[in-house]
C-alpha cells in the first residue's frame, strides 16, 4: 500500500518510529487546509515529519505546491476517498477548545494592558508567548481545580506572565516567578511594585536546583518546559521539588509539533515511573502561541517543505495537570549541557 511505502521512506530520516497512521493524519489534514503550518497543527504530527511526508506526497503526485500553498491533486483526493478517512474541526469558537471562559476574570483589562509592555521573545531562551486569552485561561483553570485561592504558587520560566495574571487576582497567598531572562524578572518586579502584588521574581537557570528556601514551600507549580525529555525532566522536576507534599499540583505544556507520540510516551514514563505523579487532565490545543519574531531562524522554517511564513496561529500545546502521590520524587541534580534541542525539536 502506498501509505506504508511512504512511512518506510520517511522512516529513513528519523529514529522516531514512523507508522502508517501518522501518514494518514497528515494526508487527512491536507483536505482541511493548504497552509503548510496549519497542516502541522491539524495533523498533530511533528513539524519535521510533516515536511518529509509532504516531500514523499509530492514525489508520488499526491499533492502539488502553488504560490506557497499545498494542494491535494486529483490522485490525492482519489486516495482519500478510497481510504475513506478524513477529519473535521469542531472547536468551540467561544472558548477556542479550552472549555474555559477566561473573560469571567475581573483582571482581564489590566492584564491585557500589562502584557503589551513585556519584553519581546528571544530565541536564545526558546521563548514564545501564548496569547493573552491563553494566559488568563491558565489562571482560570487553576482556580477551577482549587489550585489558586489561598495557595502558594511558583512559576518556572514565565514569558507568558502567568505569575502576574495569578497575582493580579489577589487570590493566591503568594506567587514566585523564576526565569533565566533578567529582562522578564525586572519587568515582573516592576509590575509587582506598581500594583502592590504578592509577587517576587528571581533570576535562575533551571539547569541548577532551586534555592533551599524554595524547597517544599508551594502548593502549585506552573511551567512551560523546553520540549526535550531532558528539558521536561529538569523543569517539571524542579517544580516537584518546590511542592509541599502529597496532593499538590503542577501544570505544564506539551506539543505535537515538537514531540512525537514516542516522545510523549517517554515523558509520561518519567512522570509515572520516575517522579511518581499522576496525570489528572490533558486538554489538547489549550495553548495558542503567537508567531515568533525570529520565525525564519527556527529549524522548522529552515527545513520546511514550503518556505512561507505562517498566516495564522499554528503552534499549539496541550495543557497538562499532574498531582503528587505518596512517595513521589523530585529532580534536584544540576544539569550540564543543552536541554533545548533534540532531533524532533523544530521550534528552536
Amino acid at each position: 500500500m502506498i501509505l506504508d511505502e511512504i512511512a518506510e521512506s520517511v522512516q529513513k530520516y528519523f529514529r522516531t518510529p514512523i507508522y502508517r497512521r501518522m501518514i494518514e493524519d497528515i494526508l487527512a489534514a491536507c483536505e482541511l487546509t493548504n497552509d503548510f503550518w496549519m497542516l502541522i497543527r491539524y495533523s498533530h504530527q511533528p513539524t519535521l515529519i510533516v515536511s518529509k511526508t509532504l516531500e514523499e506526497f509530492s514525489k508520488r503526485g499526491i499533492i502539488s505546491v502553488k504560490n506557497g500553498c499545498v494542494h491535494l491533486t486529483e490522485r490525492g483526493r482519489e486516495l482519500l476517498k478510497k481510504l475513506g478517512i478524513g477529519m473535521r474541526i469542531y472547536t468551540c469558537k467561544n472558548c477556542e477548545g479550552r472549555g474555559i471562559d477566561e473573560k469571567l476574570l475581573e483582571i482581564v483589562p489590566e492584564f491585557v494592558k500589562i502584557a503589551k509592555e513585556r519584553p519581546v521573545p528571544i530565541q536564545e531562551y526558546d521563548q514564545g508567548y501564548i496569547t493573552v486569552r491563553c494566559t488568563l485561561a491558565r489562571v482560570a483553570l487553576m482556580d477551577q481545580f482549587n489550585d489558586l485561592r489561598g495557595r502558594e504558587i511558583i512559576v518556572l520560566g514565565d514569558d507568558d506572565l502567568v505569575s502576574i495574571a495569578a497575582a493580579l487576582t489577589g487570590w493566591p497567598k503568594r506567587v514566585v516567578m523564576v526565569d533565566i531572562d533578567e529582562r522578564l524578572i525586572s519587568f515582573a518586579n516592576k509590575i509587582a511594585d506598581e500594583y502592590g502584588l504578592k509577587l517576587d521574581a528571581i533570576t535562575l537557570d533551571l539547569r541548577k536546583p532551586l534555592p533551599d528556601n524554595y524547597a517544599r514551600k508551594f502548593d502549585t507549580f506552573v511551567t512551560d518546559p523546553p520540549e526535550t525529555v531532558a528539558g521536561m525532566r529538569a523543569f517539571i522536576g524542579r517544580g516537584l521539588s518546590a511542592l509541599k507534599g502529597v496532593g499538590c499540583a503542577g501544570y505544564f505544556g506539551l506539543t505535537t509539533s515538537d514531540s512525537s507520540r514516542w516522545k510523549w510516551a517517554q515523558i509520561q514514563r518519567v512522570l509515572l515511573n520516575e517522579f511518581g505523579v499522576v496525570i489528572c487532565a490533558i486538554i489538547p490545543d489549550f495553548n495558542l502561541y503567537e508567531n515568533w519574531p525570529y520565525m525564519e531562524e527556527i529549524r522548522g522554517y529552515k527545513e520546511a517543505f514550503v518556505k512561507t511564513l505562517p498566516r495564522d496561529i499554528w503552534f499549539t500545546s496541550a495543557w497538562i495537570r499532574i498531582e503528587t502521590l505518596p512517595g513521589y520524587k523530585a529532580f534536584t541534580e544540576e544539569i550540564e549541557g543543552d536541554i533545548y534541542f533534540d532531533e524532533e525539536n523544530a521550534s528552536t
